[in-house]
């Protein structure tokens, strides 16, 4: 079995669909062996009968999930983002284009995530006064003020 094979197994594994976490690691030149690896980060964290020493992931461990996931959990804090692949990227690094693009991801995502916010309330509001976003609006202004 060829590593893209192996990569289509695991989300198939985990009731992902392998073509657009593909789709995506080919147009970023992501490795398959950098995939397979995020899902055996996953493993790890995983419950499973036989593997001794898996546990459920901690707070945060926000890369736990397999990759193709999004760990809603990365709202609440202020210092990295997980991307599809689960590599952790600081937000005091990333350039201008890539947080901006973060931003619109999570504004896009956030009507999925009503049981994380106020019942009944705006959730893009909610989400506006997250820590991450806090952080990604601070990144922005940064990189403004170095122009």
């Amino acid at each position: 079995m060829d590593d893209w094979a192996l990569v289509a197994e695991l989300c198939y594994m985990f009731d992902l669909d392998p073509a657009g976490l593909v789709k995506e690691a080919r147009e970023r030149a992501v490795s398959p062996r950098e995939i397979i690896a995020s899902f055996t980060r996953t493993f790890a964290y995983m419950r499973i009968p036989g593997i001794e020493g898996s546990v459920n992931a901690p707070l945060t461990e926000l890369d736990a999930l397999p990759p193709g996931s999004l760990d809603k959990r990365i709202v609440f804090n202020d210092a990295i983002w997980i991307d599809i692949f689960r590599r952790s990227h600081a937000i005091s690094t990333m350039s201008g284009e890539h947080v901006a693009a973060v931003v619109a991801f999570l504004r896009a995502r956030a009507p999925d995530w009503y049981d994380l916010g106020p019942g009944g309330g705006d959730i893009q509001a909610w989400l506006e006064m997250t820590p991450l976003m806090h952080a990604l609006r601070r990144r922005l202004e940064a990189l403004d003020e170095a122009d």
